[in-house]
């Protein structure tokens, strides 16, 4: 064995040995197996690309088995964590809303703070419709209708932040994490649990 093929066996069988310590706990077995197999492999860069064809399944195994342990949480579980990543933003739909009402902003100025917060209302309104119905599969239209609002909503708050200048970005963090991130992250979720929730139904 040359130096060449040396340093590709060793680089496929850490690449390997990840996979394998990536992969969840049900799947021991076929950690295993990946890391016997790999004897079996030339030492040159097919065994490395198989390594890391071993790593992208190991990870969706992975991000598998936390959908499917999100899933398996209690509803009362999921519905406090949308309140929390919902609850600010529909707080701030509400004054703005308000706000406008007592002419503290002008017409357009009212229309994009609404439409950048009204994820708020419309996801937490969605997401606790998702946990407690009986069906509890959202539908493509709702998903994307959340996406689209998601990215408004973090193209808009984001847009404004930069007008301050980069200097003030430290000082906007929180309202980042509350407005932006924090909505995002429950979007995230709930097209997690929809999806599975569809490919169940699509197994049943």
């Amino acid at each position: 064995m040359n130096t060449l093929q040396s340093v590709t066996a060793r680089v496929a069988r850490r690449l390997v040995k990840h996979a394998a310590l990536a992969s969840p706990k049900e799947r021991t077995d076929w950690a295993q197996a990946m890391i016997n197999e790999l004897d079996y492999l030339p030492p040159d860069l097919s065994a490395v690309s198989w390594a890391l064809g071993c790593i992208y399944a190991a990870y969706s195994e992975r991000t598998r088995t936390m959908i499917r342990s999100f899933e398996s949480l209690p509803r009362w579980v999921l519905a406090l964590e949308m309140l929390v990543c919902f609850l600010p933003l529909t707080l701030l739909f509400a004054s703005v809303i308000l706000t406008g009402l007592h002419g503290g902003f002008t017409l357009p100025v009212c229309l994009l703070y609404c439409s950048g917060a009204l994820l708020g209302p419309l996801g937490l309104l969605a997401a606790l419709r998702s946990i407690f119905s009986k069906s509890g599969a959202m539908s493509r239209v709702a998903i994307a209708g959340l996406c689209l609002l998601t990215a408004w909503n973090l193209a808009a708050y984001s847009a404004q932040i930069l007008t301050f200048g980069q200097s003030h970005l430290s000082d906007w963090w929180r309202e980042i994490v509350i407005i932006a991130v924090l909505p995002a992250l429950a979007v995230i979720h709930l097209v997690f649990i929809n999806t599975h929730r569809r490919g169940s139904l699509i197994a049943a």
